[in-house]
């Protein structure tokens, strides 16, 4: 259940980060990031396998939406920038409408873990990932 959600979450966070505010900060990638040379850039990943019980007798899936932040600087403050952003846009807010879903609650924010430096296409990269979670339920 919770994996059939990941679709219409994926579109309603695009429709929360595809704003001038965050695109300025980077080039923004949708849920995928692209091979090429421009950065800093940004993606957003979103999971949905988590089911959350306690809450009644029905399921209640968790989803996980990560946003990453990525840079070919030596230093993370690139990717912190974009991190913040996404944290000031998807924090504790809820989505306008999750197609044949129902939100339970908000967008909560988690955490922001630096990823350790790694390389592509033999440059090196940085790269922040902002950790937030929601719960859907059909």
């Amino acid at each position: 259940m919770a994996v059939a959600s990941v679709q219409p979450v994926s579109v309603a966070v695009h429709a929360l980060l595809d704003v001038t505010a965050f695109n300025a900060l980077s080039t923004y990638d949708g849920p995928a990031l692209k091979q090429d040379d421009i950065y800093p850039r940004s993606y957003y990943t979103v999971r949905g396998e988590d089911e959350d019980r306690g809450f009644g007798t029905g399921t209640l899936p968790r989803v996980e939406i990560w946003v990453h932040g990525v840079t070919n600087k030596r230093s993370y403050a690139e990717c912190h920038a974009i991190v913040s952003k996404a944290k000031e846009l998807l924090g504790d807010v809820s989505f306008a409408s999750v197609t044949g879903f129902t939100q339970a609650g908000q967008i909560f924010f988690e955490r922001i873990v630096d990823v350790s430096p790694y390389e592509i296409n033999g440059k090196p990269i940085r790269e922040s990932v902002a950790q937030f979670y929601t719960w859907v339920e059909a």
